[in-house]
């Protein structure tokens, strides 16, 4: 009876341990978000912009970035993405951003953008 006993606890501790290795699908930037609202911050006071509703980001998977709002683009870039870094070249001869991906989730992806010479930065919101 023991024997029996130890047996299903080590089956029991088996098929846990199993089902907590399995690794889940990494969370991917591509696709289509929708922009929540943008905080910049000045020395320390935050101001907090609204999007405009139907304003979205669209990260293509062959690296372009498109911008728009209701579903009519208005710019197409290039991105990247490397440590957890964000990389923008604009196509309008806006120039480049870099901006920090703070969190990143299947719904929800939050991006920073540090500018130490102003004392100011910038967090964008955004949701699928």
């Amino acid at each position: 009876m023991k024997k029996l006993f130890l047996f299903g606890v080590a089956a029991m501790t088996a098929s846990v341990l199993i089902s907590s290795c399995k690794k889940s699908d990494p969370v991917s930037i591509v696709g289509r978000w929708n922009m929540v609202d943008q905080v910049y911050t000045s020395n320390g006071i935050s101001d907090t912009t609204i999007a405009s509703q139907g304003d979205y980001a669209d990260f293509r998977a062959d690296g372009k970035l498109i911008l728009g709002n209701n579903l009519t683009p208005s710019d197409t870039s290039a991105y990247s993405i490397s440590n957890s870094k964000l990389y923008i070249t604009y196509s309008n001869g806006g120039g480049n951003d870099t901006l920090q991906i703070q969190s990143l989730t299947l719904n929800s992806l939050k991006l920073y953008q540090a500018d130490p010479a102003n004392n100011s930065s910038w967090t964008i919101n955004m949701s699928r």
